[in-house]
């Protein structure tokens, strides 16, 4: 079948911190010094703007995501190496994620009548309520509230089938389309993303504007309208209960449920670790 996808021609917003990154790396793009010079003043100011090692990581993949699209070889390698935690750093996070990961193993948490949430994420979407379009396509879709508002496009490839791409937290894969399985008719997924891409143009390309400008609100409101399904819910959990809901749906004996997930969530293709952080629930009923 043929795909839709939104494109929206936005050159009237002023550049993010990312364009402007990108645009300063192309045009010193042959030369080391200045190459390193403005990776190690990114990495200082990065390093002052998130003093949170996870959000650390997670904008430094970013920006090294932007080297990998300019420059090469040697020069990459070297803005690169500028553009890590250090060493101690990574493995802090690697161990307190082992132990979180273990911890909630053992305390699987119910997901009450998955298929009224379904519908109530069906309901979110006609309503005039931005946050409330991005909830619902959060838990339909399972992508991270900053790819809804800012990166995601979707193309329909059939009624439970989308064509993903602006997947963040790549590491130091490439981004590239796959095709995932959604929770509602693929077309009102489309049609919700692009009328949110109307509604909300100073969102687009921008995750970091999404996040200064959405977190507090979203996480009041998904408490609000998810919490009759999942104790506590944090934004975050959508993506969990996506995962489970779509492997009840979608899933097979023959494929391991942390590599469906991996598969569906956007992992690497040999990644048999980070799908195992999203068990997080059980269908109660």
């Amino acid at each position: 079948m043929s795909e839709t996808s939104f494109v929206s021609p936005l050159s009237y917003l002023p550049p993010n911190q990312f364009q402007v990154f990108e645009r300063d790396l192309r045009a010193i793009s042959t030369s080391e010094e200045q190459i390193l010079a403005l990776v190690h003043k990114t990495q200082e100011r990065l390093r002052r703007e998130y003093p949170n090692l996870k959000s650390l990581r997670r904008i430094l993949t970013h920006y090294r995501n932007i080297c990998r699209k300019v420059l090469s070889g040697d020069l990459l390698r070297g803005a690169l190496g500028v553009l890590n935690l250090k060493d101690q750093e990574i493995v802090f996070l690697n161990t307190n994620y082992i132990e979180t990961v273990a911890q909630e193993h053992r305390n699987l948490r119910p997901l009450q009548n998955y298929l009224e949430m379904i519908k109530h994420a069906e309901d979110l979407l006609i309503t005039r309520r931005p946050l409330d379009w991005v909830l619902g396509l959060c838990f339909l879709t399972g992508r991270r509230a900053a790819e809804i508002g800012s990166t995601a496009c979707f193309g329909v490839v059939d009624a439970d089938h989308v064509r993903f791409s602006g997947q963040l937290k790549t590491k130091t894969r490439e981004s590239r389309p796959y095709v995932i399985p959604v929770l509602t008719h693929s077309k009102r997924i489309t049609e919700t993303l692009a009328t949110l891409r109307k509604e909300k143009p100073r969102w687009l390309d921008d995750p970091r504007y999404f996040k200064d400008n959405t977190s507090s609100p979203l996480s009041q409101k998904v408490k609000k309208q998810f919490g009759e399904f999942i104790l506590n819910p944090r934004v975050k959990d959508l993506r969990a209960a996506y995962a489970e809901v779509a492997y009840h749906r979608f899933g097979s004996e023959e494929i391991a449920k942390s590599r469906f997930f991996s598969d569906i969530l956007g992992h690497g293709e040999n990644d048999i670790v980070t799908g195992q952080s999203y068990l997080d629930f059980y269908l109660a009923s």
